[in-house]
């Protein structure tokens, strides 16, 4: 009887060991999800949070080089305008070099001068190309008012300025010119 009763004994010593060792394993494997759920959660949230870091620095990344892209864009239009304005003003320019050699430029150096009132104190300035005018400019201002070059006009025209009053009046071509660039640069929103 002692051998049965050792027996039962170590039956039941085995039978609760194999419970506890039964209900440490599940207590690990209980353990070991929980620890699998949180490094997966850990992982996620870190994942998330890089992918979100890695959007927004894209997403910075694509306006500054949109951005960049528009202002080149811009850059290239205004650099055209400019050419384009820059043509139109040089074919203006051969136009108005033909006009100061054409006949009907004398008229319009003295049509110029018709309403002018001139006297001793008075300097009419014309550029050197057009000193061949002087005599029928004389025959507008007279021989006591002073007629003087101008090496500043360019195209032609001419400039009556009063001594007494230091007035300048600016007829001259160019001031015209630049009159209209101005004007077309304002109108055209390219100034």
């Amino acid at each position: 009887m002692k051998e049965t009763n050792l027996e039962e004994f170590i039956e039941a010593v085995n039978l609760e060991i194999d419970k506890q060792i039964a209900q440490i394993e599940e207590q690990a494997e209980q353990k070991r999800k929980e620890l699998i759920e949180n490094t997966e959660n850990t992982a996620l949230k870190d994942a998330y949070s890089k992918i979100k870091n890695c959007t927004k620095e894209e997403d910075y990344k694509s306006k500054i080089a949109v951005s960049k892209a528009r202002q080149e864009a811009r850059v290239k239009v205004l650099t055209y305008r400019e050419s384009l304005v820059a043509k139109i003003f040089d074919t203006i320019s051969d136009k108005l070099f033909n006009f100061t050699e054409s006949e009907e430029y004398p008229d319009f150096l003295y049509n110029l001068l018709k309403n002018e009132k001139t006297g001793a104190d008075t300097v009419v300035f014309i550029r050197k190309k057009d000193m061949k005018f002087e005599a029928g400019l004389r025959k507008l201002i007279g021989p006591e008012c002073s007629l003087e070059t101008d090496d500043n006009i360019v195209y032609g025209g001419l400039s009556v300025y009063n001594k007494n009053t230091s007035v300048l009046i600016n007829k001259t071509i160019d001031d015209m010119l630049e009159e209209q660039k101005k004007s077309f640069a304002s109108k055209y929103k390219l100034a």
